[in-house]
């Protein structure tokens, strides 16, 4: 049998795992896939010409049965090689503020889970809790049970089933036996000092009910001191003890509800008995609780139909497998001798695959489209699925609406590539996580090749709309839009939505309409939104086109969710995308420090010493590990040994083997591709500019071709030169700050700014650079995204803008920054950077200054000089003595007269357009609003001054 993972825990990401795996946890990774590309003419240049619109997919029922374990599963879900058709295989603190009656209910808990087991008896002047209540004062149990709820919940509450259930677990569950015992020895007035021992290691490990006296016994003395993993429990002790979760009753004891015959959990000696294996293997705490939550043909499951109570289990399970990870990282460190693990969905394991994705972006060039695909429970195969075990919410089973979504993503996949529903697909990057909510999305990075890119806005509204459909023609897709694709209401219409954040809607709902799809100077779309065509009405308010969700008509028509599509073709900004959905789960952040000691980059003149790591056991033999074959070979030094027995990759750089040669990891060698359908890309991983020789190495394998030894790395033009880096110098790589030129740009295509800004001081203080004046006027922009985004977030100001002079001023006080925290402290006069001015500081903390200077000036400028041309001479009177007037540093007031349309407006409009463009504050004020508004940006009195 092949088990089915559990997901919907909390938010975190989760790459999709292949059909036929055994283990759905264990195989959480990225998927990066580069897809065949098809040949072909492009497609009709309209969507709607493309008719009829899909059909909805239907994954069908869960039906199919494991031939080993019966285990309930769907036929997309099988082991695509080893089926047929007929006979198929399968494949501490709990937060409730999440749950505040707006969503379906979540389990949600942060911290450390654990398991802690207290004494037999409570201590004087305390009521029994927990276990306690089995053993101390019995005769008021159901009081004592009740009195943990509110007054509200204990109402709904009926005492006689509580007691039901309690006499239910005396009777059947042995561990409940075991403290019913303790109980006549605790009632001895003066009795022995006894405590009780729930056995780690118990004789009968089947499936069945648990026989007496094989789970805990009473006793006495020092007996109560034996075995590592053995539960005591003490008759009277203050402190609790934690639980280990290597105890086989881990979780009877947490659930004794959910497993009421006290069925014994997971254990280090649970074995996975395989028929055609030698020997039986160790069966993971992922395979046990895999296995626990499958629905099986003839047999009820108590487990799953605990509810609430299974997503609370299932939260507990997945933090002991995660646990179970860690641990076994740190007691193999033996295996691993690295100082730097991957974690799987830890913060090296997304990088690394952020990495790759980048490195598709350096073949195919920017994603064209960032598509949302969303899950809907109320997709009929999990409604009929529900119906079938008479489950009333979606929400009590989410490893069914985690499978059924699986198998959607992978037909939606499959539909964009056969379909060709953006055009002839040349690579996809998709990755899955789970909203707070616990539904699961994929976000999907889509390239497609030449014919099929975006040539201009209006070829866009082929692929994406932003408007509701015709309810008469197409009505199945205006069903699906105004269920699924309707952001809100918010705004105005709802104060009070999720999304509203200080009065605004943090999408930026309701969007302006728009009479046609065009793109802003950020490169971002607006899409299309036609004023009132078509409507819909949700909790009574009439929505429009303007809360439209973007969406393509036949993916929603095909498979009825929220799918959210964006163009992104046209944006520079497509890293922060990458780091979007590479960003891993919520984490805590802390920092160890280490003294160490840096130094710069020097080159000596005797021959460069590659250095490799080898990794060997403590108790290998060190000369049989040097006189093993395969000792030192690595993907470089095979690279060089591949080009001396291989003629037919020497035209090929290091970075490029891979798309001829495949690595072999067992025999560790290059093997030429039997297959070139697919276009693999390589990647070197980046070296820091301070590395030394090792920099200019990378530098070299990115150029040189068929090398076959160190020194030809190093040869250029029949010359051998005797350090990496004086070949850089003759293949022109170096000089003029050419490298650090060269590791700047290419740190930019996947470093954050703050990054950027990081690695120019680093430059600075370490590198040796030159000419740093040249270096900041050609790479400053760069280092400045993020904060030009911050204070376009931070202005209500629809037309503010940054000019190029503020924003560098900004840069450079951070830069400033940095390097006063640099050892020794540096500043910018240091390297014959200019320093920012010392007001700089009082403008960023002032929002109103801030948006009275953050005017496009060169368009004013251009505005001015066109309009100052066409001032008559009344007009140009007043214009030159408010202009003089700044001149002479002089006050000036002065009082135009004259009725409509006389050209008062157009006065003030080129004196404010003068100023601004040179950086001076003007406030334009009115007397009235009319009046206000026919001045740019303009405000009444009463508004500005606060009168």
């Amino acid at each position: 049998m092949i088990p089915r993972g559990a997901s919907g825990k909390r938010p975190r990401v989760f790459s999709t795992y292949e059909i036929g795996e055994s283990s759905h946890s264990s195989r959480l990774r990225r998927v990066s896939r580069m897809l065949e590309p098809v040949t072909g003419g492009r497609h009709a240049s309209s969507q709607e010409e493309r008719t009829p619109l899909p059909t909805y997919f239907d994954c069908g029922d869960c039906v199919c049965v494991c031939e080993y374990c019966s285990a309930m599963f769907w036929f997309a879900e099988r082991v695509v090689y080893a089926s047929r058709s007929n006979h198929p295989r399968y494949n501490q603190y709990v937060d409730e503020s999440i749950n505040d009656g707006r969503g379906p209910y979540v389990f949600k808990v942060s911290g450390q889970i654990s398991h802690w087991i207290g004494s037999l008896c409570p201590s004087p002047n305390e009521k029994p809790r927990f276990l306690q209540m089995y053993v101390y004062d019995t005769q008021n149990e159901i009081a004592n049970r009740l009195r943990f709820f509110a007054e509200t919940d204990r109402n709904g509450l009926s005492p006689a089933i509580v007691s039901s259930l309690s006499d239910t677990l005396k009777s059947i569950n042995e561990y409940v036996r075991v403290f019913k015992n303790a109980f006549e020895l605790c009632d001895i007035e003066g009795g022995p000092d006894f405590s009780i021992r729930l056995y780690n290691n118990v004789p009968d490990r089947r499936y069945d009910t648990p026989a007496p006296d094989t789970l805990g016994a009473i006793v006495h003395g020092d007996d109560s001191n034996a075995s590592t993993y053995d539960i005591i429990l003490h008759k009277k002790n203050g402190t609790a003890q934690r639980v280990s979760k290597l105890h086989p009753s881990y979780m009877p004891l947490q659930y004794p509800l959910l497993f009421p015959f006290g069925e014994q959990g997971w254990s280090p000696r649970l074995r996975l008995r395989l028929p055609a294996a030698s020997r039986d293997k160790n069966l993971t705490v992922n395979m046990y609780y895999s296995y626990q939550i499958h629905d099986r043909a003839g047999v009820y499951s108590l487990l799953l139909m605990g509810g609430r109570l299974f997503q609370q289990y299932l939260v507990d399970a997945y933090t002991c497998i995660e646990q179970s990870r860690l641990d076994y990282i740190n007691t193999n460190q033996n295996l691993f001798r690295s100082e730097e693990i991957q974690i799987l969905g830890g913060p090296r394991y997304m990088y690394k695959h952020y990495q790759d994705a980048l490195a598709i972006c350096r073949v195919h060039g920017n994603p064209q489209y960032f598509i949302t695909f969303t899950c809907n429970v109320k997709w009929p195969e999990i409604a009929r699925h529900l119906n079938k075990v008479n489950y009333l919410h979606a929400e009590d089973r989410p490893d069914i609406i985690s499978c059924v979504f699986q198998m959607k993503v992978i037909e939606f996949v499959k539909f964009m590539k056969e379909d060709k529903t953006f055009g002839d697909v040349a690579a996809y990057l998709y990755t899955i996580e789970f909203q707070k909510r616990g539904l699961p999305h994929c976000h999907t990075l889509l390239w497609v090749t030449d014919p099929y890119k975006i040539q201009d806005a209006s070829d866009i509204d082929s692929y994406v709309t932003a408007q509701f459909p015709d309810p008469c023609t197409e009505f199945s897709l205006y069903k699906t839009t105004t269920e699924c694709m309707i952001h809100g209401p918010c705004g105005l219409l709802n104060p009070n939505s999720p999304c509203m954040h200080e009065g605004q809607c943090s999408k930026r709902f309701p969007k302006p309409f728009q009479s046609e799809t065009r793109f802003d100077k950020a490169g971002y779309a607006h899409y299309k939104r036609l004023q009132g065509q078509h409507h819909t009405l949700r909790n009574g308010i009439q929505i429009d086109n303007s809360y439209v969700v973007p969406y393509n008509k036949r993916l929603c028509s095909r498979f009825n969710a929220h799918i959210n599509v964006e163009y992104c073709g046209w944006n520079m900004m497509i890293k922060y995308l990458f780091k979007y959905i590479s960003k891993g789960a919520d984490r805590v952040r802390f920092a160890i420090y280490r003294a160490h000691q840096n130094s710069a980059s020097t080159s000596t003149h005797e021959p460069p010493v590659v250095n490799e790591n080898v990794t060997f056991r403590d108790n290998h033999n060190l000369q049989s590990i040097i006189n093993n074959p395969s000792f030192g070979k690595t993907t470089l030094t095979e690279w060089l040994s591949s080009n001396n027995a291989d003629s037919n990759g020497r035209d090929l750089t290091y970075t490029n083997y891979p798309s001829r040669y495949r690595w072999d990891v067992s025999a560790k060698c290059w093997i030429h591709r039997a297959q070139m359908r697919t276009g693999a890309i390589g990647r070197l991983v980046y070296v820091y500019p301070t590395s030394g020789e090792l920099f200019y190495l990378r530098t070299l394998l990115s150029h040189q071709k068929g090398c076959k030894s160190f020194d030809d790395i190093r040869t250029f033009s029949n010359i051998t030169y005797t350090t990496f880096r004086a070949a850089c110098d003759a293949l022109g790589l170096t000089g003029d700050d050419r490298e650090w030129q060269t590791a700047f740009a290419e740190a930019s295509t996947w470093a954050t700014s703050s990054e950027l800004r990081s690695l120019f001081c680093h430059m600075l203080l370490f590198c040796e650079v030159s000419q740093p004046l040249t270096l900041w006027e050609s790479e400053w922009r760069k280092m400045a995204d993020d904060m030009l985004l911050a204070l376009n977030s931070a202005s209500s100001n629809p037309d503010f803008h940054v000019n190029d002079d503020d924003l560098q001023q900004h840069l450079l006080l951070e830069i400033e920054r940095l390097l006063n925290s640099a050892t020794p402290s540096k500043s910018l006069k240091d390297f014959g950077l200019p320093l920012p001015p010392t007001t700089i500081l009082a403008t960023l903390r002032n929002r109103l200054l801030m948006e009275e200077t953050s005017y496009n000036r060169a368009a004013l400028a251009s505005q001015h000089c066109e309009m100052h041309s066409l001032l008559n001479a009344n007009q140009l009177q007043v214009y030159n003595v408010v202009k003089d007037s700044t001149t002479t540093e002089s006050q000036v007031l002065i009082f135009v007269y004259g009725h409509c349309g006389t050209g008062k407006t157009f006065l003030w409009t080129t004196i404010i357009s003068l100023f601004r463009s040179i950086g001076k504050i003007v406030l334009a004020v009115a007397a009235s609003g009319i009046a206000s508004l026919l001045l740019p940006s303009g405000r009444t009195a009463h508004s500005r001054l606060h009168l």
